[in-house]
C-alpha cells in the first residue's frame, strides 16, 4: 500500500503537474493522466479548513473564515510591501500582470528574483518560534546602527557631551517647587510674547 502511495506521487515528466493531491486515485497507475492527481480548487479549499481547524480560528456558518487563500494573498503583499519590496517585484510574485510598458523593458532573472525573495521569507514566515532579531537583514542593521553611533560619539566634541550628559543630571535632580517655577516661567514668556502691544504705545516708544 505505501509503495503504491508512493508511485503514485513520483514525478514522472517535466510537465506535470507542481502540487498534487495527497490521496491520488489508482487509475493514476494505469493511465498516468496527470489530471488525476492535479491540485484543484477543492482540495486547496479543504486544505485551508484544515489550517483553520488545526489554528483554532474557525469562524462561525456562514462567516468567512480568517485563513483562506485571499488573506493569506492579502498578509503576503501587504508584508512585502510594509518591509520595503519593490512594487512591482511584489506583483510580480503575486501573479498580477505588469503593464506593456514595463513588460517591454523587463525580463526577470530567476536566480536574483530568488535572492530577492530569501531576504523576505524571515517576514513572511508564520510560526510562534520567529525570532526576526536573527535574521540577517537585523543583524546588518543593528551593526550598522554601532558604527552610525561609534562616528557621531567621534564628531561630537567631548565637551558638548559633558555639557549634555550635566545638564540631564541637573534635570533630574530638580525639586518639584524648581519644576513648578520653570514651568511658570516658560507660561509667562509665552503669554508676553502673545500680547498685542497698542499702537499708542509702540508710537511713545519710538518718540
Amino acid at each position: 500500500m505505501r509503495i503504491e502511495q508512493l508511485e503514485k506521487q513520483k514525478v514522472t515528466t517535466d510537465d506535470g503537474y507542481l502540487f498534487i493531491l495527497s490521496r491520488i486515485p489508482p487509475e493514476y497507475l494505469e493511465t498516468k493522466n496527470e489530471e488525476l492527481r492535479k491540485f484543484n480548487i477543492h482540495a486547496m479549499l479543504n486544505l485551508y479548513r484544515k489550517i483553520s481547524v488545526k489554528a483554532k480560528k474557525n469562524t462561525p456558518e456562514g462567516c468567512w473564515n480568517i485563513i483562506r487563500s485571499h488573506n493569506m494573498r492579502k498578509f503576503f503583499n501587504s508584508t512585502l510591501k510594509n518591509v520595503g519590496a519593490d512594487h512591482d517585484f511584489v506583483e510580480f510574485c503575486m501573479g498580477h500582470r505588469l503593464s506593456d510598458t514595463k513588460m517591454a523593458y523587463y525580463e526577470g532573472d530567476p536566480v536574483k528574483l530568488r535572492e530577492i525573495y530569501a531576504r523576505y521569507i524571515p517576514y513572511l514566515t508564520i510560526q510562534k518560534d520567529l525570532d526576526i532579531t536573527e535574521t540577517p537583514d537585523f543583524k546588518r542593521l543593528t551593526e550598522e546602527n554601532k558604527d552610525l553611533k561609534a562616528l557621531v560619539e567621534r564628531l561630537i566634541p567631548p565637551w558638548v557631551a559633558g555639557i549634555s550628559e550635566r545638564i540631564e543630571e541637573r534635570s533630574k535632580k530638580m525639586t518639584e517647587e524648581e519644576r513648578s517655577l520653570v514651568k511658570e516661567h516658560k507660561s509667562l514668556k509665552k503669554m508676553v510674547n502673545n500680547l498685542e502691544i497698542p499702537q499708542k504705545v509702540k508710537q511713545e516708544e519710538k518718540v
